[in-house]
């Protein structure tokens, strides 16, 4: 039976439901200090130069429960006058440089210095979502580059001509909060607004029916509140002072919305302090810890003052990935004449480089793209270049393998690769075969990452054993971009593999973000060819990734701690007597009857015998699954480009019994004729036909959720996504996973949360053993069976809590930490002791 989802538990908290509001001119400190300089004690520096896959259905049948409705969070009385005791540094003063346009006597007393300091790095380490972080490390670029009052200028000219950095988020649907303007405005920042006058600081509850249309169906709309915006530098780091005086949180505003949201209004203040170890997982928190040390230590008054402004710019709009945009622009054409150099000195063509002129790189060294580039790439791959030879400069690419073995980069003999390696050439040979297709496979390294595909590869083989594999497509600043984003950081925050992550085309420019991540391998493939979808790119990503092990992830998708489980899962299930991919099990069945759930999507494009439920296009796969996964891509190739021909494929009728290495020896004894139908529009539906059609019989549990029901557990069905035939009393449901994070700035800060929540001080980016023996989800052949068995720490257990299961030892629970994966064995009055900030609700499984 199916398992009940954690539910968070809602603690009211003003600070953090509710808009932290404040006059601009109130906020501001008038001393008695002269005029001067704030430095922190260090002068001499003052003047230093400084694409996912589209919905294969209705849109609104893909998102089964909206995120969570709120109530009112209520109100609580937390006030910290914070006052500094311990002053070691003298008085400083506000810059003496150009003067603000209102204030230039305001100054700073040391002890306000300080506590700049402090509330600045907490900021960044313990509250700062990962694109913020990513906003700084720009910010900070441009004042190692550009003299400091020229920086001001700019910034100034940014904030105060962008019309959306007046409005400060109040709350999500449903919240209750205040405004003391008494202007409202109701909807989503990728849609619009409608506006709205209410009375000044009264409690107003952001909703549907209080504005009369729905300007953003199917997301999660918001309340912003009109907030006279902070004009000057100085002003903002007063300010900043102020309010951190007057709370215990380092950053009363940030989480507001999101931590309400979410459950965890009161947990987040408990973030001050941070994971219990140091080690930083994620790229951006290392990011962030080395600009912490800089606010720190060598950061000037100014600069401080400069960067307040820019976070509560920031933390006003809430439009992270906006104000990233017009950074890395204006950052990139003041730096680009100083740092966008090549190697012989010459300048890049920047549109072809990751940013807008923060660095040179190899294609705008080369001046080309990187697939129009390829001819170069196939001259190298025939001479034979060895490894540790890739990618001098102004390369652009190198091949590692195609349909032509002569040019592939092939394990050396005796390796154990070369078993993969030779069942990957008999898997491909009915499309490299096909003249149109001889080029579908070919698989190139971008340049930019080779120090990334070196450290997962060796001299003896470019395999890579275990491997997240994702695809993306199209224009730069797109949404794939950005979901891609968030998956890349979820993965280099909480993952000990790699992401190889597939670009297809040469339209799309990666963002420079990905480059400081020592797990993220970029490929690109040409584009797949006319007449088929962009989501059958997902088979041949699969395909020519050249992976032992595989969980292939949509770019709107996350991961959690433990998710890597799933490679000695897959490892242990997808083998030689049994060579197919495996799936998640779908929220819907596809072949329910009026009235059970989702019965009007239904699909009708197969009328033969289904071994098993509709399963989710997730897969994951092992090298033994090539040769299946390769027939289903022929056959859907020449379906395109030879349309009613006899395809040979391979026989399993037989590999549950006598394995693939026969299969292999029979060669393609059966026939099958290409032609189009229903079933192969998309990759999903072929995907599921494909199974069927060989009485396939594993998938894997519903481990792949709507981020909403990370938190929508009070609501939730005991029999969720139930039907009368494969699981009559509901899904198995794990929490390891999110799919449909489309909304990027909901997926940027929930991700930055959970890393600093779930961390345990364990040690990231490290270089899986040969043999990786994991523990992992068990799932047998027609009932899903869940169980994960990692060890947490009791911290993890305090932190998250997770989904119960029950046992038959009475008056016991089992708590499975989400992350996790654990099974804990603890008494009710344990539970109890352990103060999780959860409701755990539990129910009896099977």
């Amino acid at each position: 039976m199916a398992t009940v989802p954690q539910v968070l538990e809602e603690h009211g908290n003003a600070d953090f439901a509710s808009c932290v509001r404040g006059d601009a001119a109130s906020s501001q400190q008038q001393l008695d200090e002269p005029d001067g300089l704030i430095n922190g004690g260090n002068p001499s520096q003052e003047d230093q130069g400084g694409g996912s896959r589209a919905a294969r259905i209705d849109s609104k049948a893909d998102r089964p429960r909206s995120p969570p409705k709120l109530s009112d969070p209520g109100r609580s009385k937390n006030t910290n006058n914070n006052n500094n005791k311990n002053n070691k540094d003298n008085k400083a003063f506000l810059p003496a440089g150009p003067p603000p346009p209102s204030d230039a006597s305001t100054s700073m007393t040391g002890d306000q210095l300080k506590q700049l300091r402090t509330t600045l790095g907490l900021w960044l380490t313990k509250l700062a979502t990962f694109e913020t972080i990513n906003i700084v490390v720009d910010f900070r670029l441009w004042l190692d580059n550009t003299p400091l009052a020229e920086v001001e200028e700019r910034l100034r000219d940014l904030i105060l001509k962008d019309s959306d950095s007046a409005w400060a988020l109040c709350g999500v649907e449903d919240d209750w909060c205040t405004c003391s303007s008494g202007q409202i405005r109701y909807g989503h920042p990728e849609k619009t607004w409608l506006n709205k006058n209410i009375t000044p600081n009264e409690r107003f509850q952001c909703k549907l029916s209080a504005f009369g249309k729905d300007v953003a169906v199917g997301t999660l709309k918001q309340c912003q509140c009109f907030t006279e915006m902070v004009k000057d530098p100085v002003q903002a780091a007063m300010k900043v002072v102020k309010e951190t005086a007057r709370s215990d949180s380092p950053s009363p505003g940030l989480w507001s919305s999101f931590s309400s949201s979410f459950g965890l209004a009161s947990h987040a203040k408990k973030l001050a302090g941070g994971p219990s170890s140091t080690e930083t997982p994620a790229t951006s928190l290392r990011l962030a810890a080395d600009l912490s040390d800089w606010i720190a230590t060598t950061a000037t008054g100014r600069e401080l003052a400069l960067l307040s402004w820019l976070r509560m710019w920031i933390d006003t709009s809430g439009q992270r990935g906006r104000i990233s945009v017009k950074m890395s622009t204006h950052v990139g054409s003041m730096v680009a004449a100083k740092l966008a150099k090549c190697e012989d000195g010459s300048s890049p063509d920047l549109s072809l480089c990751p940013g807008y002129g923060q660095r040179a790189c190899p294609a705008g060294c080369a001046g080309k793209r990187p697939l129009a580039a390829a001819q170069e790439a196939y001259e190298r791959a025939l001479a034979k270049v060895k490894r540790k030879d890739l990618c001098p400069p102004k390369q652009v690419t190198e091949l590692l393998w195609s349909c032509d073995k002569a040019k592939s980069r092939m394990p050396k003999e005796g390796h154990p690769d070369e078993e993969a390696q030779g069942i990957l050439d008999k898997s491909v040979e009915t499309i490299c075969e096909v003249d149109k297709l001889s080029n579908q496979m070919d698989i190139f390294l971008e340049c930019g990452f080779i120090e990334q595909y070196l450290r997962w590869t060796t001299d003896d083989s470019e395999w890579i054993p275990e491997a997240y594999v994702s695809y993306v497509g199209g224009k730069r600043h797109s949404t794939y971009e950005w979901q891609a984003t968030n998956l890349l950081r979820a993965v280099d925050a909480v993952s000990t593999r790699p992401i190889i992550l597939v670009i297809f085309g040469d339209e799309f420019i990666t963002p420079p973000s990905w480059l400081t991540m020592p797990n993220v391998i970029v490929m690109r493939m040409f584009p797949i060819i006319k007449g088929m979808s962009f989501n059958f790119n997902k088979m041949r990503s699969m395909i020519a990734s050249r992976v032992r092990v595989g969980v292939q992830l949509d770019t709107d998708q996350l991961i959690a701690p433990g998710f890597d489980n799933m490679f000695a899962g897959t490892r242990r299930e997808i083998h030689e007597f049994y060579p197919w991919i495996m799936m998640p099990v779908h929220w819907m069945s596809r072949e329910g009857k009026k009235p059970e759930p989702y019965w009007e999507y239904a699909f009708r494009s197969w009328n033969g015998v289904r071994s098993m439920r509709w399963g989710h296009a997730h897969p994951t796969w092992s090298y033994w699954a090539l040769p299946w996964l390769c027939d289903m891509t022929s056959e859907r190739y020449r379906s395109t480009v030879r349309p009613g021909t006899e395809l040979k494929v391979f026989d399993f009728s037989e590999a549950r019994t006598k394995g693939l290495k026969h299969i292999l020896d029979q060669g393609r004894s059966a026939d099958r004729k290409a032609k189009t139908t229903a079933f192969m529009n998309e990759d999903e539906d072929m995907m599921n036909v494909a199974l069927w059609r060989d009485t396939a019989t594993k998938d894997w549990c519903k481990y792949d959720l709507e981020w909403g029901l990370f938190t929508d557990g009070r609501v939730l069905a005991s029999t969720m996504y139930h039907d009368l035939k494969w699981y009559p009393d509901g899904l198995p449901i794990i929490f390891t996973s999110m799919h449909n994070t489309k909304a990027f700035e909901s997926a940027d800060a929930l991700m930055s949360l959970l890393t600093g929540v779930i961390w345990s001080g364990r040690r990231r980016n490290a270089k899986p053993a040969a043999a990786i023996q994991d523990t992992a989800l068990s799932v047998h052949e027609k009932k899903l069976h869940c169980e994960m068995t990692l060890q947490p720490s009791r911290e993890d257990v305090l932190l998250l809590g997770a989904q119960i299961r029950h046992s038959n030892l009475v008056g016991r629970e089992v708590v499975q930490v989400w992350g996790r994966g654990t099974s804990e064995i603890v008494t009710h009055e344990e539970r109890q002791d352990l103060h999780l900030p959860l409701k755990l609700l539990s129910r009896r499984a099977t």
